[in-house]
């Protein structure tokens, strides 16, 4: 419960929207509102689960090309979404993201800060050779929250 509340709260921080099902209406709301945030976000990552969801635009709303047929699966050849302000966004598909969330962001938005410095750890020897490790801690930080945005669905 608390990890819930903690997550919306990060999501509310970085323009997050907390919705049921995500929809396109949902889609166009948040490039709606990262458009009034004078956003240059092109990138939308989701969760595969969120396939359908992104073919559909492409089928129904007409945003890019019609395809034979009602799309069920993501396909590699629907790649880009134009929003109803003509600002186009790159599609990637990320497994390992979390399955309840979409992202809205630019690349270039986010640098590395180092946590904690680069340490060399000597490691086991092998033979005559000495074989080491560099270890180090570091982030993402995120340059402007205003210029991202998180739809996340709702369990």
């Amino acid at each position: 419960m608390m990890l819930n509340i903690l997550q919306e709260l990060i999501y509310a921080w970085m323009g997050g929207t907390v919705v049921g099902d995500i929809t396109s209406a949902d889609i166009q709301e948040m490039t709606y509102q990262l458009c009034l945030a004078n956003s240059k976000a092109d990138i939308i990552m989701f969760h595969p689960k969120f396939a359908k969801v992104f073919a559909g635009l492409q089928e129904a709303e007409g945003h890019k090309k019609l395809f034979d047929g009602d799309e069920e699966t993501f396909s590699h050849y629907v790649n880009t979404y134009i929003d109803q302000f003509g600002k186009e966004y790159k599609l990637v598909p990320n497994r390992f993201m979390p399955k309840d969330a979409v992202y809205f962001f630019r690349a270039s938005d986010f640098t590395q800060m180092v946590l904690r410095a680069p340490q060399r750890i000597k490691l086991a020897k092998e033979g005559a050779f000495e074989t080491w490790m560099i270890e180090m801690e570091i982030g993402l930080r995120l340059d402007n929250p205003f210029a991202a945005g998180v739809l996340l669905a709702k369990a």
